[in-house]
């Protein structure tokens, strides 16, 4: 399992949010915001643990800071 450091883009009514690989232009995936900490917000960078998927990356969890 890869581990990367990504920021949160937004936050999307049905529970999910967008990720993009810190540093990164565009947005890259989702993730679930039950996966979050309680309190995350746009811009935040966290550091998680991903599968590599055939059409993409799957955020696994999200590591201690």
């Amino acid at each position: 399992m890869p581990r990367l450091e990504v920021e949160l883009t937004s936050s999307r009514a049905d529970g999910t949010w967008t990720w993009r690989k810190a540093g990164a232009r565009q947005p890259k995936g989702e993730i679930a915001a039950t996966l979050l900490p309680s309190g995350a917000k746009v811009g935040d960078v966290l550091r998680v643990e991903a599968d590599a998927l055939i059409n993409g990356l799957e955020i696994t969890a999200v590591l201690p800071p």
